[in-house]
């Protein structure tokens, strides 16, 4: 074993095979250095059976759901390495719930617990007005892997999910952070090297949750794939100097990607063509240092970006143009409405003088009324066209005319 961090220092002490270990006064020692922490004896029995035993309930009552019998069922010691724990609740208007919870462990390895649980509310009595019935459920998982167990692959867990209503309706969660919490994530990353290789992946599976409206963000498999710098042009048996081609260096990088974005209820209904989103990447970093003159270090590199899709989008602009008219105590007034609809950044070929910035500004729709100017010249400084302005001209002259659609 290693060197322990801390521990107790026996001044004095008797053991006993198989039955208790007692000891005198003892001193904690914490990195080799005594501290003034003492005890003035000890008794640590041995054991080599586990307990197991039943868990005593909780009694008390909930004003919707009746008087209830909480946390109560039975305890088992599995072995030296994980427990579990079996618990149920049970109200006297119809709801109950069950949990089962465990801790594991293996020294030097990997230490973990999960909690599953599955609750049945029922509020009210049947045939009043206020009663309600929902069926919930909870998964909680913490996995850990210890460095020392495996260098070359590591697992990881960290899982929080549970359904949109779980929170309001466990007792336990009233008073805690989850009862207010909104959204929920879970994380499932492994890490592999591959030994004597320059190559390593990785995967991880991810689930974010939205509990005020029940939306589920998943993206999974999410695979990467790496390469570590090298230079390919190396000589195996070199003879004299480095010659230039030798110190050229590269490296790879690539990721695939796997994603969907859904209502609770309606995510095993997509369909995984359609509506899945996916996509794969790769980047090629290449770089040389050259020395010149003995005293100037020049570095030129160059990366190289390819990203490739399963489907596309192809959007184009349309401006159409609406003629409307209302009546009027007073007056009667004309106005055209510019519309404009899914303007995005494909379109870049074909309005190239407008910017990044004021394409985004221009998804929304653009109502202009021909008896102000001073809204013409707010277009035309917002770059929609001098074609467009003209128009505008054109309609206010002739305002018997009915415009049709016109394409930019």
């Amino acid at each position: 074993h290693e060197h322990p961090h801390f521990y107790f220092q026996l001044t004095k002490g008797k053991i006993r095979p198989k039955k208790d270990v007692v000891t005198g006064p003892a001193y904690m020692v914490l990195e080799d250095l005594p501290l003034p922490i003492a005890v003035p004896f000890g008794f640590f029995p041995f054991t080599e059976k586990f307990h197991s035993g039943v868990l005593v309930p909780t009694f008390g009552e909930d004003y919707n759901r009746g008087f209830y019998l909480r946390n109560g069922g039975y305890y088992l010691a599995l072995s030296d390495y994980a427990d579990l724990a079996l618990t149920g609740e049970l109200y006297t208007r119809g709801g109950w719930g069950l949990t089962a919870q465990s801790n594991y462990a293996k020294r030097y390895k990997f230490h973990g617990n999960f909690n599953v649980s599955y609750l049945v509310t029922v509020n009210g009595e049947k045939g009043d007005n206020d009663y309600s019935k929902m069926k919930n459920f909870r998964v909680q998982w913490t996995h850990a892997q210890d460095a020392k167990a495996n260098p070359n692959m590591s697992f990881s867990a960290s899982v929080n999910f549970a359904t949109s209503g779980y929170s309001r309706n466990n007792l336990d969660d009233y008073y805690s952070n989850s009862f207010t919490e909104n959204t929920k994530s879970s994380t499932v990353n492994m890490t592999y090297k591959r030994p004597g290789s320059r190559w390593s992946f990785s995967t991880t599976a991810s689930v974010s949750q939205r509990t005020a409206d029940s939306t589920l963000s998943v993206s999974f498999p999410n695979l990467t794939v790496t390469m570590s710098q090298f230079a390919p042009f190396k000589r195996k048996k070199a003879a004299g100097d480095e010659r230039w081609y030798e110190k050229i260096k590269i490296s790879y990088s690539g990721r695939f990607q796997n994603s969907l974005t859904a209502k609770q209820d309606e995510f095993f209904k997509k369909s995984l063509v359609k509506d899945w989103r996916n996509g794969m990447s790769h980047t090629l970093p290449i770089n040389a240092t050259f020395n010149l003159f003995k005293y100037l270090n020049v570095t030129p590199s160059i990366t190289l970006n390819d990203r490739m899709y399963t489907n596309k989008i192809r959007q184009a602009i349309e401006i159409l143009w609406r003629q409307s008219e209302y009546d009027s105590p007073r007056d009667h007034a004309k106005r055209v409405v510019l519309g404009v609809s899914r303007l995005r950044l494909f379109v870049l070929g074909l309005l190239r003088t407008i910017r990044a910035r004021e394409l985004r500004r221009h998804e929304r729709t653009c109502e202009v009324f021909l008896l102000q100017q001073r809204t013409l010249w707010q277009c035309r400084k917002r770059k929609i066209g001098c074609g467009v302005v003209q128009h505008f001209q054109q309609l206010r002259g002739e305002g018997e005319k009915r415009p049709g659609q016109h394409r930019l």
